[in-house]
């Protein structure tokens, strides 16, 4: 399992939440976070094989919601 930070205002976590998980499964957004450089990062668990897809449904949902960079969390 991969773990991706996602940067992501608090408001819009339980948007994100739902459209991934209406995904069947393709990802896990935690609401578990990290503050970097004054900026908040949720933890999303994704599967190796759905990454390439879940990268593209963010870029999609950016139109949505204030969802900034996207970071693999190599500290896991």
């Amino acid at each position: 399992m991969n773990t991706l930070l996602v940067e992501l205002e608090e408001r819009d976590v339980h948007f994100v939440s739902t459209i991934v998980r209406g995904y069947d499964g393709i990802a896990d957004l935690r609401r578990d976070y990290r503050l970097i450089e004054g900026r908040t990062f949720f933890k999303l668990l994704v599967p190796p094989s759905f990454r390439r897809e879940v990268e593209g449904l963010l870029d999609e949902l950016r139109e949505y919601a204030s969802i900034g960079e996207v970071y693999e969390d190599v500290s896991t």
